[in-house]
């Protein structure tokens, strides 16, 4: 069964506690000096993203180590490094649009090892918060088009008795810091993290006004998660450290359920947990046969698609199973786990082959997810919650 709430907790606190039952963070080199107070950081990505590091001229080379919030730690090799944008009193600064090159950095290391796609999020984090916040989906559950369980046998990684349709399949996510540089919302380093599922579909079965069956379908649904108020103030929230650490200290914040997506029938919504936000996974129901994904029912039953998308009857949820399915493929350019099996030539056979997430084709007859990846969520407008 699905772990419940209480449960999530301590599985979740396990994984980020690593092998040896302590969180710690990760040296990045031979050696590594403690931070020795709170000054700055510089990035070589806008919005204080990419490789953080600190500037050893300040104050006459005093100090080895001040970060912009006193956590982490850093290496001792100093490196030239060309920055885009710095950290001043938790406030986010894109100095330098074009670079600006300096020698006598250190680099600043955070958060647990291993991170092997490089977005600075621990990968044990990645995975635990993407197994947390997996939604329930809400499926049509009996026969469709003449298909026994038609929309279960498609829905990659679930297993359905008497037929092994798709459950081979996994279903793939990337995770990475999200900051909008409006310079209000999740402007501190390592606020909010958007996560992006993969919802992988082996066919998409069509529906009763259009038709167009197809294999492979691409659906994506995507959740803002902070660890402190997103918006500036001390309502709520904790250190980087602690939350690079703890799967527990992350809230949703908000919700992107694609239907349709960039299609002429575009009928995507976003959902708001308000500022404070949840730690509870959210609910979401698939369209049957197409499987565009809406907040409500009456939602997807009352406009989606031109009126087209139809939730209304034998409805059961999917709360078992899938949630571990899910795949870490990493970033565009530092790939992880990247192949999933292809969406199959028929609608009652099992994905086979391989396809690659970060590769250019198309996912079946449906839009890659390589573009479903990367194509821009607007999280904040007018603000991110």
């Amino acid at each position: 069964m699905r772990l419940n709430q209480s449960m999530k907790v301590l599985f979740l606190g396990i994984v980020a506690a690593g092998a040896g039952g302590q969180a710690y963070a990760a040296c990045g080199e031979a050696g590594c000096t403690p931070v020795q107070g709170t000054y700055v950081s510089h990035f070589t990505g806008p919005g204080c993203t990419g490789t953080e590091s600190y500037y050893l001229p300040y104050d006459g080379y005093a100090y080895q180590c001040r970060t912009w919030d006193g956590g982490g730690q850093c290496g001792t090799i100093h490196r030239t490094v060309t920055n885009r944008s710095y950290s001043l009193n938790g406030v986010c600064y894109d100095a330098w649009p074009s670079g600006n090159t300096l020698s006598d950095f250190v680099t600043v290391y955070r958060g647990a090892a291993p991170d092997d796609d490089r977005d600075g999020l621990p990968d044990s984090l990645e995975l635990s918060l993407a197994q947390q916040y997996f939604p329930i989906l809400n499926l049509h559950c009996g026969t469709y088009e003449g298909l026994a369980y038609g929309d279960r046998r498609q829905l990659y990684g679930l297993s359905v008795p008497g037929y092994s349709d798709s459950s081979n399949g996994r279903l793939p996510f990337v995770a990475h810091f999200y900051n909008p540089r409006n310079g209000t919302d999740c402007s501190q380093p390592y606020q909010c993290i958007e996560l992006r599922y993969g919802i992988a579909w082996n066919w998409d079965l069509g529906d009763d006004v259009f038709g167009e069956a197809h294999n492979g379908d691409s659906e994506v649904y995507a959740v803002l998660l902070a660890r402190k108020d997103t918006d500036g103030g001390p309502d709520w929230g904790t250190t980087t450290d602690a939350a690079l650490n703890d799967p527990g200290q992350w809230r949703l914040i908000k919700e992107f359920m694609s239907a349709h997506w960039t299609s002429s029938a575009e009928s995507s919504t976003y959902r708001s947990q308000g500022n404070y936000g949840t730690t509870l996974y959210q609910k979401v129901w698939a369209a049957e046969g197409k499987h565009a994904m809406y907040p409500t029912q009456s939602a997807c039953n009352s406009g989606g698609a031109f009126g087209a998308d139809d939730c209304g009857d034998n409805r059961c949820d999917i709360v078992t199973e899938v949630f571990q399915k899910v795949q870490n493929v990493g970033e565009l350019d530092a790939p992880l786990n990247q192949i999933i099996p292809y969406p199959a030539p028929a609608r009652d056979m099992s994905p086979s082959g391989s396809y690659y997430v970060w590769g250019t084709g198309t996912f079946g007859s449906a839009t890659s997810y390589r573009d479903n990846f990367t194509h821009a969520l607007s999280w904040c407008t007018p603000r991110c919650y």
